[in-house]
């Protein structure tokens, strides 16, 4: 029993993404800044390809959400500086 009262534990283990999962961010990124452009033409480079950008991030988030990774998680890889 946790010191709240709640009883609820946090079950869920991550499991790896399907080759849907990994495909579905991509996608979504080439209909974004694909169609921004066919949209706006020179106008997107303004700032409407970053929010393309963005988009495609949450999406990527929701997914890892859905296949049990914790919010914190996410959250903590996303400050993390990239490795090369």
């Amino acid at each position: 029993m946790t010191p709240g009262g709640d009883e609820r534990e946090d079950a869920r283990t991550a499991r790896d993404p399907s080759l849907v999962d990994a495909l579905v961010p991509l996608l979504a990124l080439v209909i974004l800044i694909g169609g921004s452009p066919a949209l706006f033409g020179l106008d997107a480079l303004d700032g409407r390809i970053q929010v393309a950008l963005v988009l495609c991030a949450m999406v990527a988030a929701l997914l890892a959400l859905e296949n049990g990774h914790r919010w914190e998680d996410v959250q903590a890889a996303g400050r993390r500086p990239a490795r090369w």
